[in-house]
């Protein structure tokens, strides 16, 4: 997948900022401010839900200064130099950039930081939201976005590694997911157009696992999403070794022992790695649903075209994360 740069002239936000708060928002005319200790940590902004105090009625709201002051801070535009400058200027100006930031008006703003968070792989920045960079920041020490950008990757491999079948009324190829992906995966390899759940098929074998029911099959009780996820990428490890004779890259096993020590799993070690060697708790399986709906933006969706998708290279190893351990 070519890289996206921009989506109607809207550019994604450096993420490199967001790790120094300081650099760009200083508390430098707050009450009872004291030397180096007036620096906010930018994560209390975004994670704020209430709606900001209403500004004092001054020069600022209401004269030629807020004119200038509502251009400059476009949130569909805006750099976090430019908002540094502004917060800087004077006690109304630091004022004025705060109400901004966390007004309704400003989500755009903290979209493009969650985009910026991952421009390589954002497949949907359109379901990027002030809410998911929230979840998004509550594990951005652990580097939760970088292993999820590896897992992505994979899905979207999945989602490619077969031409599509079916062929649309015209004779061209459907442009559509190939739904059958890898010869032997267990799982859709993406989530429900929009993003806000797993795929309608998933959500359909949830409610006959709960219920005890067989798989489609008729032969196999259906096992929890997170089970078959794992059997999935392993499935795919070896097949790959026994196909070409090589590993299938550093990444996938790497993505596969991070996603079992999230989920608290255990690789098997007795009895094979078949499909029913994987046992996960309900808790854990809810986790991973959750992590899915979180991380949707870079996601495949069942809307999208084959040729959109992969941006997983051959021997792609893709960002070290958490200093490259499982």
């Amino acid at each position: 997948m070519s890289r996206l740069e921009s989506v109607d002239g809207v550019r994604p936000v450096e993420f490199t900022w967001l790790q120094e708060p300081e650099a760009w928002m200083p508390d430098a005319y707050d009450e009872g401010t004291r030397g180096q200790t007036a620096l906010k940590s930018l994560r209390r902004i975004v994670y704020k839900r209430e709606s900001p105090a209403p500004l004092p009625s001054d020069e600022t709201t209401s004269g030629p200064a807020a004119l200038y002051l509502q251009h400059a801070l476009c949130p569909a535009r805006v750099s976090p130099a430019t908002i540094r400058t502004i917060a800087l200027t004077c006690k109304s100006w630091n004022r004025f950039a705060k109400f901004t930031l966390q007004s309704a008006d400003f989500d755009a703003f903290w979209k493009r930081v969650l985009w910026g968070m991952a421009p390589r792989s954002m497949l949907h920045p359109e379901c990027a939201s002030k809410e998911r960079l929230r979840g998004w920041l509550r594990g951005v020490d652990e580097r939760e976005w970088l292993h999820v950008e590896r897992l992505a990757a994979l899905l979207c491999h999945f989602c490619n590694i077969h031409p599509p079948k079916r062929l649309a009324t015209d004779g061209q190829a459907a442009a559509a997911v190939d739904f059958e992906g890898w010869v032997r995966l267990h799982f859709d390899p993406f989530v429900a157009d929009g993003g806000e759940n797993i795929s309608e098929v998933e959500q359909e074998r949830e409610a006959r696992r709960r219920r005890g029911e067989v798989d489609w099959d008729g032969e196999h009780i259906v096992t929890t999403l997170a089970s078959r996820v794992c059997y999935s990428i392993q499935d795919f490890v070896e097949w790959s070794f026994m196909l070409s004779g090589s590993a299938c890259g550093s990444s996938t096993p790497r993505t596969l022992r991070w996603l079992l020590g999230r989920l608290n799993m255990r690789f098997p070690t007795s009895g094979g790695t078949g499909r029913n060697q994987w046992p996960c708790s309900e808790a854990d399986n809810t986790a991973l649903v959750r992590l899915l709906k979180l991380y949707a933006p870079m996601l495949p969706q069942r809307a999208d075209s084959d040729a959109a998708l992969d941006f997983r290279e051959e021997g792609d190893d893709g960002e070290e994360a958490g200093g490259g351990g499982g």
